[in-house]
């Protein structure tokens, strides 16, 4: 320890030990000596005047009315030894304490936090591997992961209802469609029936029906003649009948596969087929450029037949019949697969009498006529075989008229493959 009086320049007055080598001789800069004369009293820690490192205790000397000063000062390793030991003891505990509390962290954070994550993300997995009867077997009190588990039960719970709907969905698509199989059957077997079974007795009621006219029209009186006409004229009818249902039953069941068809190429010889019709009219007909599609030749040949006989037919009395074709070409891009491809729309437009809008669902049914049959001739199956063809082909047709102004029929076509082209 060390015991020395300063006056206020710094000076030392007295020393304890070694006075004589320190009496008269200042403190000195980085002393303590600064602190003591700013502060004049207390506690600090600094150099003593020998390089030291110190803590000292001062204050103003009694009755020298601050101009004589007092310090005490022992080495900090004597002052802090103690505090030293008992920090380091604390210090050492503490990094104990630190260690143990980590491992019991880590410990409860497997235990609660990282079991319980891992249930949840198996669960997850297990439910997009699709058993959506995986459940999380956390209890739902145990605070967030509780609240996260009764969320995911419950969403496994939701898709696995929808799963069990779809599925009962799916069966019943399935046997309807199994069910609509069996009518197509049913339909098919029916088709053959009347091209076989039922014509024949068809074509001996007619056969028949001319040989009575033949060998005994003279002996027959008036009445007997217009029996034997009428049953012709309902055998006749009958037949046209079983022909078109024929026909119309066919289109779905005994259709050609697809190919490309120059549709320029099908109107020509659909007017060729017509050109009686024609000239016994004198129809104007005025056709542009149409497209090659993928289509069924036959059915697109029976399609322009059957809506160019029409405007033929429902034509005004002492009016030349006027008839235009025309085709426009739509492009259509298609985002999922970044191309384009086009949309044809046919339109097939006369100035015949037309027709009232309001039977526009009802032309394009089987049997369905707007006239009687001795104004205009047919079994009004032609728009209903049109439609079938169209819808066969993944198309639509429409359309638009006014009585007494003519009608437009416009199709609607694709030109690229249809999905019933892959198949056939």
């Amino acid at each position: 320890a060390t015991l020395t009086l300063i006056d206020r320049q710094g000076t030392i007055l007295a020393h304890y030990p070694e006075p004589d080598k320190w009496v008269g001789t200042p403190m000195g800069q980085g002393t303590i000596s600064e602190v003591i004369l700013t502060k004049k009293e207390g506690t600090a820690e600094g150099l003593g005047v020998d390089g030291s490192e110190r803590l000292f205790a001062f204050t103003t000397l009694e009755g020298s009315e601050d101009s004589v000063f007092v310090a005490v000062g022992i080495p900090s390793s004597q002052a802090f030894a103690e505090a030293n030991q008992k920090l380091t003891r604390n210090l050492a505990l503490m990094g104990v304490v630190t260690i143990l509390a980590l491992f019991a962290a880590w410990v409860l954070g497997e235990v609660f936090v990282m079991r319980q994550a891992d249930a949840l993300v198996k669960t997850t997995q297990k439910i997009a591997g699709g058993d959506l009867e995986a459940m999380t077997a956390i209890p739902y009190e145990q605070g967030e992961f509780g609240l996260l588990a009764a969320s995911i039960d419950d969403m496994a719970a939701s898709l696995a209802q929808r799963a069990h709907e779809q599925k009962q969905a799916e069966e019943a698509t399935q046997a309807y469609a199994r069910d609509l199989e069996r009518s197509n059957k049913d339909l098919m077997d029916f088709a053959n029936i009347a091209s076989h079974d039922l014509q024949e007795p068809l074509r001996k009621i007619q056969i028949f029906g001319d040989l009575l006219k033949t060998r005994y029209g003279e002996e027959l009186n008036e009445q007997a003649t217009t029996y034997v006409d009428n049953m012709r004229n309902s055998a006749n009818r009958m037949q046209r009948f079983l022909s078109g249902l024929l026909t119309y039953s066919r289109i779905s069941t005994q259709g050609q596969p697809f190919s490309q068809v120059d549709l320029n190429e099908v109107l020509q010889a659909v007017m060729e087929d017509l050109e009686i019709s024609i000239i016994q009219e004198n129809a104007h007909i005025e056709v542009g450029r149409l497209p090659t599609i993928l289509a069924d030749p036959t059915q697109m040949h029976q399609l322009f037949q059957n809506l160019l006989s029409n405007a033929l037919k429902f034509h005004k009395d002492g009016q030349q019949p006027k008839i235009s074709i025309q085709a426009k070409e739509i492009i259509t891009s298609e985002t999922s697969t970044d191309m384009d491809y086009s949309t044809w729309q046919l339109s097939v437009e006369d100035n015949g009498i037309g027709f009232n809008e309001k039977y526009l669902d009802r032309i394009f049914l089987p049997f369905q006529r707007l006239h009687g049959r001795s104004d205009y001739k047919g079994m009004g199956m032609g728009l209903a075989i049109c439609r079938k063809i169209v819808e066969r082909h993944r198309g639509k047709i429409l359309a638009n008229s006014t009585p007494g102004k003519g009608a437009t029929f416009i199709i609607t076509l694709n030109s690229r493959p249809t999905q019933e082209s892959h198949y056939e």
